[in-house]
C-alpha cells in the first residue's frame, strides 16, 4: 500500500501511482518517461521495430569504425557492450568485451537492425539521448548505458 507521503509526492509530480511510475527520477528521465507515456510507448520494449535493410556499412559506420575498434580493444575482456546507432536510433554496430554477452543481447533484441527510439523502446540510452540531444545515462537493473547524440 502506498503511504500518504509517497502519494503526495506522486500527486506533486502529476504522475498516477496506479500506472506504476517510478519515484525519485532525475528530471530528464522523468521528462522522457512522460514523453513515452504520452505517445503510448511500451515500458518493456515489447514494441521494438526491426529494420530489415539496416546499413551496417554506411558512411556513419565507416567513419566511426576506427574509434569503435579502439574502444573495443581497450574494453576487451570487460563485460560491456558498445553500441553505435544512427539518427533514427537504429543500432548499426554492436561490440562486446566478452562473447558471453552476445546471447543475452540477442534475446533482448539489442542487435543491428533494431530501432531504439523512445517511440518503440521507451526510455533508454539511445532513444533518449537522441531526444535530449546530449550525452545521456540510463541506469537499469542490469547495467549502465551511456550514449551521446550530437545536435
Amino acid at each position: 500500500m502506498v503511504t500518504d507521503w509517497i502519494r503526495a509526492l506522486v500527486d506533486d509530480r502529476d504522475i498516477d501511482a496506479h500506472e506504476g511510475a517510478p519515484l525519485g527520477l532525475r528530471p530528464e528521465i522523468e521528462q522522457s518517461w512522460r514523453r513515452c507515456r504520452a505517445i503510448g510507448a511500451a515500458a518493456d520494449g515489447s514494441r521494438l521495430r526491426f529494420v530489415d535493410d539496416t546499413r551496417t556499412d554506411s558512411k556513419l559506420v565507416r567513419a566511426a569504425r576506427p574509434v569503435v575498434d579502439r574502444l573495443a580493444e581497450q574494453l576487451a575482456d570487460v563485460p560491456v557492450t558498445i553500441l553505435l546507432a544512427d539518427q533514427d536510433a537504429t543500432i548499426v554496430d554492436r561490440r562486446t568485451g566478452v562473447r558471453s554477452l552476445l546471447g543475452r543481447l540477442d534475446r533482448a533484441q539489442v542487435a543491428p537492425g533494431f530501432m531504439f527510439s523512445e517511440q518503440y523502446a521507451g526510455t533508454n540510452g539511445i532513444g533518449t539521448a537522441l531526444e535530449e540531444r546530449k550525452a545521456f545515462r540510463v541506469r537499469g537493473n542490469a547495467a549502465v548505458v551511456a550514449m551521446a547524440a550530437t545536435p
